[in-house]
């Protein structure tokens, strides 16, 4: 591990993630398959391959995010026409926004798990549940998230016991039928939890330094 550590002293859930898909030929949320090349270039931080259409769709999800988290509306969606249906998505998540109001949110933390540093970004806590709001234009399954390190990292770094996974669907073509559709989906802590974590760090940091990719 010492040898890994000369190059590397950080990693980001996301990064640790990622590396899991291409190890276990996943596909990412998006529907891309993810070659040596693609994950070379995510973990320099260079992935350069989302089309316009996936940075729109980027910028809504950020835009719904920063709705539900604050109960505020974001920059460029003060005034809205009546007939831009952004203002239906708007007041339905204005609506669920109370619900986490008296959540801690955007909690940054850091955890240590063998001799490396992972940096995560809890988007809310509330008691012992941690929560991660995530949109998309596909509907999510349960079966999308039960092998990601994400909750298992977030439930080792802060010691809950609980994380539920807050999915907002609404549907390809928001722009023209709006539509929003909320599921849940809930994971807990289990024995053996800290190797698991322990192993996917390290191969993504041993991958890492094998390429000379540096934090």
């Amino acid at each position: 591990m010492t040898r890994i550590l000369n190059n590397l002293v950080m990693l980001s859930v996301s990064k640790i993630e990622s590396y899991r898909m291409y190890r276990s030929l996943d596909i990412d949320v998006d529907g891309w398959e993810i070659s040596i090349e693609d994950i070379i270039q995510r973990l320099r931080g260079q992935d350069d391959h989302r089309t316009v259409e996936e940075i729109d769709r980027m910028q809504f999800g950020s835009d719904c995010h920063y709705i539900l988290e604050t109960g505020c509306i974001p920059e460029g969606w003060g005034d809205l026409s009546p007939d831009d249906n952004r203002s239906f998505y708007l007041n339905e998540l204005l609506k669920d926004s109370v619900n986490y109001d008296d959540c801690i949110k955007e909690a940054y933390t850091n955890t240590d798990i063998s001799g490396i540093t992972v940096s995560l970004k809890i988007d809310a806590i509330d008691g012992i549940i941690a929560y991660d709001h995530k949109f998309s234009a596909k509907p999510q399954k349960r079966s999308k998230f039960e092998d990601s390190m994400q909750w298992r990292l977030y439930l080792l770094a802060t010691g809950l016991d609980i994380f539920i996974y807050n999915t907002y669907h609404y549907g390809k073509d928001r722009q023209k039928s709006p539509y929003i559709r909320n599921n849940k989906f809930t994971f807990n802590s289990y024995n053996g939890m800290k190797n698991d974590c322990e192993y996917w760090v390290f191969e993504c940091a041993s991958f890492m330094n094998l390429h000379g990719i540096k934090t």
